[in-house]
């Protein structure tokens, strides 16, 4: 029987995003935006390295680049 201790969940949020983007890169997402960046991250993540803040720095940078 699989209990809530046999699952890992890692959660990040369209607001974390935005965050991350106006603070540590002076750029302003949107909503709209910073879904584009989880969809992003979610498509192409690598499971040998996870989702870390440099592949939300470059997923944002790739997202501000094509507005």
């Amino acid at each position: 029987m699989k209990t809530d201790e046999d699952t890992l969940n890692m959660v990040w949020t369209s607001q974390d995003i935005i965050d991350h983007a106006k603070d540590g890169m002076d750029i302003d997402l949107k909503i709209e935006d910073a879904r584009h960046v989880l969809n992003l991250l979610e498509l192409n993540h690598d499971c040998e390295f996870g989702i870390n803040w440099h592949a939300i720095t470059c997923a944002i940078e790739e997202v501000a680049i094509n507005k």
